[in-house]
């Protein structure tokens, strides 16, 4: 069939079909009708959005109609847009950013359509990503190319589009936050994370959105007993991927990628060690997560982490009432302390540590305050961290240091029944 008429799924869902993964979003386009042939055919249809052109939900899925687009300007809004019946299914798959999301199928029949050529399928068989239509027409699919890396890191990047990749840097820049902000959040769920920034570095679009990130690059990461990586930018990455196999939570894995920023901020010449990092830190991922618009979780992740990840390295001999204050502040972590301790624990911190800390913390957070202690102002506060300095005391004493090399190990012993 040339000129299929109709619905059709389209993109990605029909890329992770025939790649045999399990597929996620559906979308739709109509073909070759009007919206009045539409709503014949699809009475229960209601109308979503349809300023530039419409798009009908059904069952909670989006059916939006076929287009073609024309870049009229610099920034991404600049399109003149044409839709209708005339619009072909080939002209709408050749909006789309990469070949391997050039699909279509039938959902009633099941048959695929490849309107773009034999190209689109072997670059999926190759494992393969190829731009269609050049970067220019939208910047930001340069930010959606790495994203596809990350999603899909077994995929190679075909050299024709890393070298017009690596063209879009300036103009870049021009794009608003919340668009750059969506495709790194979308990023940060990935199967491999590290690749979407590995790959922007490569295509040196990393240094205006992602600065504090960029300024990484090239300052060694502390002295080679304790790091043998590249770079900061380097650890930083690996510790992001050690993360990522223990959660999805994309809080928790941004606060891998920021939690040594402020390794960029201490004097080089007391390179390779990095006094101070952790206070440097807080402002530079404030920064970050400001210019990104990522989010309050995120600016919360951020600042917790920075400040506080070298800190708890030497919780077993903090006093009890520090010690308990640490854990109930580090309680307020999004996510959880155990989150917090996930980065910790791929930072390199030793396990029985962290499961002595998460413990601990649980416990002290089950304490009430006696009845006649309550509503009394600060002094409720300070008889409650009294009383959990006195727990704490006790869970120390459940608590046996070994030295073991250069790591200490923290054993928890609990207590017979």
């Amino acid at each position: 069939m040339s000129n299929p008429k109709g619905i059709f799924i389209i993109g990605g869902f029909v890329r992770d079909l025939l790649l045999g993964r399990k597929p996620s979003d559906v979308d739709y386009v109509v073909v070759g009708m009007t919206e009045q042939d539409f709503l014949d055919e699809y009475p229960e249809a209601k109308k979503k959005t349809g300023k530039a052109f419409p798009v009908y939900k059904i069952n909670g899925e989006d059916y939006g109609f076929a287009r073609r687009e024309k870049s009229t300007g610099l920034k991404h809004a600049d399109f003149k847009l044409e839709f209708g019946p005339n619009v072909t299914l080939q002209e709408d798959l050749a909006r789309r950013d990469l070949t391997i999301n050039a699909f279509a199928m039938c959902p009633e029949t099941g048959e695929m359509y490849a309107p773009l050529g034999r190209g689109c399928m072997s670059d999926l068989k190759a494992k393969v990503l190829r731009h269609l239509a050049p970067f220019t027409e939208d910047p930001l699919r340069v930010v959606r190319l790495a994203r596809f890396a990350a999603e899909l890191p077994e995929f190679t990047i075909a050299p024709e589009t890393m070298e017009l990749g690596k063209k879009m840097g300036l103009l870049l820049q021009l794009e608003p936050a919340e668009r750059i902000w969506a495709e790194t959040a979308r990023a940060l769920t990935t199967r491999q994370p590290s690749k979407f920034f590995y790959t922007l570095k490569d295509l040196n679009c990393l240094s205006y959105w992602f600065k504090e990130l960029h300024n990484l690059i090239g300052i060694p990461a502390g002295p080679i007993e304790h790091h043998s990586e590249a770079d900061c930018f380097d650890h930083a990455m690996i510790t992001l991927d050690k993360v990522a196999k223990q959660t999805h939570n994309p809080v928790t894995r941004w606060a891998a990628i920021v939690h040594d920023l402020g390794k960029a901020a201490t004097p080089v010449d007391q390179w390779p060690k990095h006094h101070g990092h952790d206070k440097a830190g807080e402002e530079l991922a404030y920064n970050l997560t400001k210019r990104l618009q990522a989010g309050n979780r995120f600016k919360k992740a951020g600042q917790m982490i920075t400040t506080q990840h070298m800190r708890i390295h030497n919780l077993c001999e903090k006093r009890a009432g520090k010690g308990a204050r640490t854990l109930m502040y580090l309680n307020r972590f999004p996510g959880g302390i155990s989150e917090f301790f996930k980065v910790i624990r791929a930072d390199g911190a030793c396990r029985s540590m962290t499961i002595f800390a998460i413990y601990v913390a649980w416990c002290l957070k089950q304490i009430k305050l006696p009845v006649h202690l309550q509503n009394k102002g600060p002094a409720s506060g300070e008889a409650m961290l009294n009383i959990r300095a006195t727990y704490y005391k006790e869970y120390k004493k459940d608590v046996e240091i070994q030295i073991n090399g250069d790591c200490a190990l923290c054993v928890l012993h609990h207590k017979k029944q």
